[in-house]
């Protein structure tokens, strides 16, 4: 017992696999756990490079043909997007990525197509069922502690890595807002759409998606939560 809690669930499979010689039930389990690591590393480092591709306005959105769940601020109600797809583009790399996957519809494709909707797309929720989500996991068990913890899960990045469907909507009514704003001010920006449908995200995607957060929920600290790491020099 002592040493399966030292070790962990990954060292106690390979303390049974030596013991086995690798044909037995801890080998694999062993692999199960190392694939499951495995897995867990990819999908966060595409979560990150997502995150960073909003923060450099390297994103794009594309018009689905589902419907929208009705409501102000988000879908056909709001004068967005009934349902859409998203397409990327990783730093340093000329490669657009296109979520949800094509292989959505047939079950394939990663996180991202898991998260998708019927029909290989995402539906455009409106804001207000947007802002009742993130409320909820905010408010965690009740507790301050475990409320600190459930906002911290509601970090850019780390919804970026977790729910692609969440936070694509996210900056979708982000996006929707600011050219909205814009138009009626008489200017651009925000992310125009073309003939096409397409509307092409822009510099000032983070500044964005901070301020759709904070207008959702504003009880949510989210300056803390959107903060840099800062890392103190040794002197």
């Amino acid at each position: 017992m002592i040493r399966g809690e030292l070790l962990g669930t990954t060292g106690a499979d390979l303390v049974a696999a030596a013991a086995d010689g690798g044909g037995g039930g801890g080998g694999g389990r062993l692999r199960t756990a190392l694939a499951a690591a495995r897995a867990e590393r990819a999908r966060a480092a595409v979560g990150e490079a997502r995150h960073a591709a909003v923060l450099a306005g390297r994103y794009e959105f594309l018009p689905g043909a589902g419907r929208a769940l009705g409501g102000a601020g988000g879908g056909a109600a709001g004068g967005g997007a009934a349902a859409f797809r998203v397409r990327w583009r990783e730093l340093g790399r000329r490669a657009w990525t296109t979520e949800p996957a094509a292989a959505a519809a047939s079950g394939g494709g990663g996180q991202a197509a898991a998260d998708a909707e019927v029909g290989g797309e995402y539906v455009a929720y409106p804001e207000e069922l947007l802002a009742a989500v993130l409320a909820s996991v905010a408010a965690g068990g009740g507790a301050a502690a475990d409320a600190a913890a459930a906002a911290a899960q509601l970090a850019p990045a780390a919804l970026a890595r977790v729910s692609p469907r969440l936070y694509w909507n996210l900056v979708r009514v982000g996006d929707e807002a600011a050219a909205a704003a814009a138009a009626a001010a008489g200017g651009g920006g925000g992310g125009g759409t073309d003939g096409a449908g397409r509307r092409a995200g822009t510099g000032g995607g983070g500044e964005r998606l901070a301020a759709t957060l904070a207008r959702l929920v504003p009880a949510v600290d989210w300056d803390a939560l959107t903060a840099r790491p800062r890392t103190l020099s040794v002197r």
